[in-house]
């Protein structure tokens, strides 16, 4: 009867040292997930914050009447359509000015 309640014992140990592991690894996990999320936003808002630099570039180029609008323009798209993250993605421009 006494080795019994010592295996039952050592079982309640072992279940709860496993119990515990897994937990921890859950939590592992979930962190180095959110690393990896923040990672890529992070790279996704210096691409973006790049783009945006350039633009305002090629505008104040404009407004200092160095280039023309069509052409500023034009060499701010090509631009734009050569930055990339992650080697795949890319940024996409909307002008709200201009219809579909």
């Amino acid at each position: 009867m006494k080795s019994l309640r010592l295996k039952t014992k050592l079982s309640l140990a072992l279940l709860l040292t496993w119990l515990g592991l897994f937990l921890i690894g859950g939590l592992a996990v979930l962190q180095a997930r959110n690393v990896v999320m923040a990672e890529r936003q992070d790279a996704i808002k210096h691409v973006v914050d790049l783009g945006y630099s350039l633009v305002e570039s090629y505008a104040g180029e404009v407004a200092a009447q160095h280039m023309d609008e069509a052409s500023a323009r034009k060499q701010a798209l090509e631009r734009l359509s050569k930055l990339r993250f992650d080697g795949k993605n890319f940024l996409f421009v909307i002008d709200s000015k201009r219809p579909c």
